[in-house]
């Protein structure tokens, strides 16, 4: 990106319309913008390949439920509570709203 703003800058006592350039700068923007989806679908991809080749890492259902306990653990309590009210009763948000006083 640093490289795109050095471009500009050094480019930008050149331009003869700045109608042409408002629109250059908006396509180089969106540009800019979408590498982060764009990076994201690559690595979803990459993991779609490794996991076709069977190299995904095994781990053992009981070793699966050590770390979730673990990970709630670790929660603060109201944090814990949503989660348990969200994934384990299966309650919405509105539900959950109530049920903890926030109201809505």
């Amino acid at each position: 990106m640093q490289e795109a703003l050095i471009v500009i800058y050094r480019r930008v006592g050149s331009v003869h319309s700045p109608t042409a350039f408002a629109g250059w700068l908006m396509k180089v923007v969106g540009r800019l913008c979408m590498l982060p989806a764009l990076m994201f679908m690559r690595g979803v991809e990459e993991l779609r390949t490794i996991e076709e080749r069977g190299q995904f890492a095994y781990v053992p259902a009981l070793d699966l439920r050590i770390d979730l306990i673990a990970a709630l653990e670790s929660l603060p309590a109201s944090h814990r509570e949503v989660v348990l009210l969200r994934d384990f009763e299966e309650m919405t948000i509105g539900e959950i709203s109530d049920r903890i006083g926030l109201g809505r």
